[in-house]
């Protein structure tokens, strides 16, 4: 439902003048599978989008990033007009990435925001040395000219989805930044972004020497989406429902049932926080419950998978002490001051979370 309304919103926007939209979460909080949802419903729509996904951590040379940008906006752009202007529309879009190329990774945003295109195109030839030394001022306004015109006649909007921007080092990212406000923002082309806002203000302002990231970004994202908190007793419904086909819970005794139900009921809510917790959980219980069904505690096992996912230091921990207490078995024996350092590296290890 909230993927439908997205998609709805953002078609209420006009597309023609070219936007820019944020969709907002931390990490695990389902940012992809929910424009991924609303990108399938704008493509069932009559009236919908064409969509490009843009990945520019697959791009090795940040200042391959526009020329990539194109060759993946080339075909969708091409498809969208009459048979006849493709071939001028693909000669002013080679020219342009070409002219362009380079020049995004000099443009200082923070100095941009504003300007006429003209000034524009000039402040990033004054300043990208001696491959934009070659170029003039008109030349890119022409091709630029040319190309938005081009790009006015498009019988439908184009949606460019970047994912995962905050993954990137702060250069890529703030490289990826400056090419959809400085030389990507064109008529009917629209921009997804999802990132976690913190994160890639972070990343700014350590890319671009600046104070403030998140003023940075408002220059650049004209409106943004925050995805929804999970409630937990939803993501706890979700896990409790995986792990009973898993576990075969039908077939435990109620003693083991119960321990299991007490071990979701009290640690989901201190260790399962967004839906990626819930798949990480499910992927690390496959791989090692099935091998050892039957012969551990499934409670203890759904508490210790936890455990790992969220806090490896505290699994590690765990595990040096039953291998202590297993010693101890066979010996009988302490160690003096063995019970001081363990407790003291459990200190260590839930420092982190209180």
């Amino acid at each position: 439902e909230i993927a439908h309304h997205l998609a709805e919103s953002f078609l209420q926007n006009d597309l023609s003048s070219g936007f820019v939209v944020g969709v907002e979460g931390p990490w695990g909080s389902g940012k992809s599978s929910l424009i991924n949802m609303a990108l399938e419903e704008l493509q069932r729509k009559a009236r919908g989008a064409k969509i490009v996904k843009f990945a520019p951590w697959l791009i090795g040379n940040r200042e391959e990033l526009l020329t990539q940008l194109f060759s993946d906006l080339e075909p969708v752009i091409l498809a969208s007009l009459p048979s006849d202007e493709q071939d001028i529309t693909k000669e002013i879009l080679s020219r342009y990435s070409k002219a362009s190329s380079g020049l995004a990774a000099v443009a200082d945003l923070a100095d941009l925001g504003g300007l006429p295109l003209a000034k524009k195109l000039g402040n990033l030839i004054r300043n990208s040395g001696k491959k934009a030394a070659q170029l003039t001022e008109a030349s890119l306004g022409e091709l630029n000219a040319k190309l938005r015109k081009k790009l006015e006649g498009l019988q439908y909007p184009i949606l460019v989805f970047v994912d995962d921007l905050d993954r990137l080092e702060p250069a890529e990212a703030a490289e990826v930044l400056r090419l959809v406000k400085a030389v990507a923002d064109f008529p009917n082309v629209a921009y997804i972004l999802a990132y976690d806002p913190d994160v890639l203000a972070r990343s700014v302002e350590q890319a671009v020497a600046i104070s403030d990231g998140r003023a940075y970004l408002e220059k650049v994202i004209q409106a943004s989406f925050k995805v929804p908190k999970a409630m937990n007793y939803d993501l706890q419904n979700w896990l409790r429902a995986d792990i009973s086909q898993l576990f075969d819970t039908e077939d435990l005794n109620s003693d083991t049932a119960d321990r299991l139900e007490r071990s979701l009921q009290q640690w989901c809510g201190e260790f399962i926080e967004t839906p990626r917790d819930v798949i990480r959980l499910m992927n690390s219980l496959r791989l090692n419950f099935l091998p050892v069904k039957g012969r551990v505690d499934p409670g203890d096992m759904v508490f210790l998978e936890m455990v790992r996912i969220k806090n490896n230091a505290l699994f590690n921990w765990i595990e040096e002490y039953v291998s202590n207490l297993s010693a101890i078995g066979d010996w009988g024996y302490v160690l003096p001051g063995a019970h001081e350092r363990l407790g003291a590296s459990l200190l260590v290890a839930i420092d982190a979370e209180g």
